[in-house]
């Protein structure tokens, strides 16, 4: 029976989910971040990986990202809500 097995990725006929990412393999993809996180914060890769050109548009947008993330949600609805209202008539 795979009805408790979709954490593994085996998933039963009808199973919907629109934010599924099973243990297999998403968890390795995991472990390897958190296996070169020490390297990374200790600067010692090749100093090619650290010299990234700044992007002031993507600086600004990942000190902010709890905000954007709070209000993307419910703009995208309402634009769902006006286009739907929209198409009804």
């Amino acid at each position: 029976n795979t009805r408790y097995s979709y954490s593994i990725g085996i998933l039963p006929q009808k199973f919907y989910s629109a934010d599924y990412f099973p243990l297999i393999p998403y968890g390795f993809i995991f472990l390897a971040g958190a296996a070169v996180a020490k390297p990374v914060k200790e600067n010692k890769l090749p100093k090619a990986v650290y010299n990234f050109p700044k992007v002031p548009v993507i600086n600004f947008i990942g000190r902010h990202s709890l905000i954007f993330y709070i209000v993307h949600q419910p703009l995208f609805v309402a634009i769902v809500e006006i286009i739907l209202y929209f198409n009804r008539s």
